[in-house]
């Protein structure tokens, strides 16, 4: 519901999108990475990451593209900016695909 159906409702804060896209990114990505460097480094060998961390990289990027999918799918349907609301005045309608042929599996 927008706030020019219901009058009694105060307008909602908002901050641009790039704004969230760089706070996301930091919170989520920036501040873990800074703290890794702070502990041992486990499974590394002549300065260097082990199969095992390499192959630790593949959940990050699929968090990292998760992320940015939400985001931008937040994003379209909320060009004004993001919205600091726990109700969203939208409805997300599209989904990413892994979720679709999940629940179509799950149907079946």
């Amino acid at each position: 519901m927008n706030t020019t159906e219901n009058p009694n409702q105060e307008p909602s804060a908002s901050v641009p999108w790039w704004m969230g896209f760089v706070a996301a990114l930091i919170v989520w990505e920036v501040v873990p990475w800074g703290i890794s460097l702070l502990t041992p480094r486990y499974g590394w060998a002549a300065g260097r990451p082990g199969l095992w961390n390499l192959l630790g990289l593949i959940p990050v990027v699929v968090g990292t593209t998760g992320l940015i999918w939400t985001m931008v799918l937040h994003f379209v349907q909320s060009p004004q900016g993001i919205e600091w609301e726990l109700d969203k005045s939208y409805l997300l309608r599209q989904v990413p695909t892994l979720f679709r042929a999940i629940r179509c599996i799950s149907l079946n």
